[in-house]
């Protein structure tokens, strides 16, 4: 077998490196993420519509957003996004090429009383 290195692109090898999706005029999709994080438009422009959040979910402005190559778009977990490409100013249609980022999990940190203590046991 191959390695990928030697049977996909350049260009392919990057997209993979940073887990590029691509979605093609007419197709749309849902991100409902598990963890906060933020979609980026990579190429192309996209439609976004927030949809009703579902039970328990955090609120999220409802309506229609229009996300231009270069957007960042923070999403919080169990926010609804639905996503489509749109057409260029000149009317043809474009895939959409985008990608998410998971936010970092959030650090423990020591409670102010036990600080000291973690401090004076830390290596030096």
């Amino acid at each position: 077998m191959n390695a990928p290195e030697k049977t996909l692109s350049p260009l392919a090898l990057a997209a993979a490196a940073q887990a590029l999706h691509t979605l093609r005029p007419g197709q749309a999709l849902t991100l409902r993420p598990r963890r906060a994080g933020e979609l980026c438009i990579e190429r192309g422009g996209a439609w976004a519509t927030f949809d009703v959040p579902a039970r328990g979910a955090p609120r999220a402005p409802l309506g229609d957003l229009h996300l231009p190559a270069g957007t960042r778009l923070a999403l919080a977990a169990g926010q609804r996004l639905v996503i489509e490409p749109i057409a260029d100013r000149g009317g043809h249609a474009q895939p959409l090429v985008w990608c998410w980022r998971p936010c970092a999990p959030a650090r423990a940190q020591p409670t102010p009383r036990c600080a000291p203590a973690l401090g004076a046991a830390a290596p030096a």
